[in-house]
């Protein structure tokens, strides 16, 4: 039985290692509204923004967070890049709007509305799928 276990070790990290190097890719794009300014956005300043920390843009103008929690993208956003499981990220934005410390960003039904909301807002920021990518839309690169 001794012998048996290094190959069971082995059988076992390669069946889960697709398992493992598949949910570890990004699957999501920040996107912001075609013709906004913006082309990159460091991981502390978008933790910044999402986080209610941050509200404004290098030029001043207030920034509007899109929340898309119906998309298949929020779940894998909130936990890698603001490491809060999507219920927790809905609790913190509940506390802070009934404590008047702000407002809740907007949530977005559908990746469409999403789309929509940031197509007629210059200032607002979200993330979706990279299958939804809308020409309305331009990704930001995410720098460390």
């Amino acid at each position: 039985m001794t012998a048996l276990r290094p190959i069971i070790y082995l059988l076992l990290i390669l069946l889960l290692s697709p398992c493992v190097t598949a949910s570890m890719g990004q699957e999501y794009v920040v996107v912001v509204n075609k013709d906004s300014q913006i082309d990159t956005v460091s991981v502390k300043d978008l933790r910044r923004m999402f986080l209610g920390k941050s509200k404004k843009w290098p030029d001043g103008s207030a920034v509007m967070l899109v929340l898309n929690p119906n998309d298949a993208a929020h779940s894998e956003f909130t936990r890698t890049m603001l490491h809060k499981s999507p219920k927790q990220l809905s609790l913190f934005w509940r506390k802070n709007l009934y404590s008047g410390r702000s407002m809740m960003p907007y949530s977005a039904e559908n990746p469409d509305d999403m789309s929509i909301y940031l197509d007629k807002h210059k200032n607002a920021i979200s993330y979706q799928t990279k299958d939804d990518l809308s020409e309305l839309l331009k990704p930001v690169r995410i720098t460390k």
